[in-house]
């Protein structure tokens, strides 16, 4: 049996609803595409605490470490790491990296030879007093501030 024109007109109806809550929806929606365009989404780009360059400044100039690091005599921006049982070449620069990988390490942070190198010339890990790097009671922000307090 068929439904009657009532129940037509009352299917007919709430599909119309259904239709225009859509249309409605899609004008509120917010998809990744807006999000993109919206500039109040993306937080300011933070600087890394030290680049590689700074790294590469301080390891060459601390003498604990900057003994076991002698610049590469064929590759320009490159180190020979030496350690008791081996000899490593290693960089901080990328594009160093890419042009003479697997060849040569980037020296960095999380790296099996900064670890070594670290421990050997006896550097452990820093506690930070209130979430702050201090030297002498003196926040130390940047590596200039850094090697500031050094001299």
């Amino acid at each position: 049996m068929a439904p009657g024109p009532a129940r037509s007109r009352d299917v007919a109806t709430k599909i119309s609803q259904i239709r225009a809550s859509i249309e409605e929806s899609k004008a509120e929606a917010i998809n990744l595409r807006d999000l993109e365009r919206d500039p109040s989404t993306h937080g300011p780009a933070q600087e890394p605490a030290i680049t590689l360059a700074g790294l590469e400044k301080i390891l060459t100039l601390v003498p604990s470490t900057a003994e076991r690091l002698r610049p590469h005599p064929d590759i320009k921006g490159a180190y020979l790491l030496d350690f008791p049982d081996h000899t490593v070449p290693v960089t901080f620069n990328r594009q160093v990296l890419d042009e003479y990988a697997p060849d040569i390490r980037l020296l960095t942070y999380g790296s099996a030879e900064l670890d070594q190198l670290l421990a050997l010339a006896w550097v452990g890990d820093v506690q930070l007093d209130s979430g702050e790097f201090k030297i002498g009671g003196e926040i130390v922000r940047t590596v200039e501030e850094l090697l500031a307090r050094m001299n």
